[in-house]
């Protein structure tokens, strides 16, 4: 964006095994990040909690069977809630790391966006 533009990053490594071997990777990045992603951070963790809620006061209610979907739903829920829990502290403990961020990054989308299927 205008505000905070991303900037390109070009960084190398040398292998830890003889030292002599050196690889490049990039990244994209941008100082002022927290003010764009903390309200988007806070407005996804107030909805899923706000599902959670609904369908655990739904769970009680005497619906048919052929209408009772809150328990799967609130199964799938629960389950991007737990991967947000758990996969965002992952996501900033291996950020340095290209390999390893990648494929962390890679199941969190996965889990996070598998029930939408």
């Amino acid at each position: 964006s205008v505000v905070s533009p991303l900037r390109w990053k070009l960084e190398s490594s040398h292998d830890m095994y003889d030292g002599n071997s050196t690889y490049l990777y990039g990244t994209c990045s941008s100082v002022h990040t927290t003010p764009f992603v903390a309200p988007l951070a806070a407005i996804n963790m107030s909805n899923t909690l706000f599902a959670l809620y609904q369908m655990w006061k739904a769970y009680g209610l005497e619906v048919p069977a052929e209408y009772a979907e809150s328990y799967g739903i609130f199964l799938a829920t629960s389950y991007i809630l737990v991967t947000l829990l758990v996969g965002v502290p992952v996501l900033l403990m291996v950020q340095e790391v290209p390999v390893f961020f990648f494929v962390a990054s890679a199941i969190v989308f996965a889990i996070g966006f598998s029930n939408l299927l």
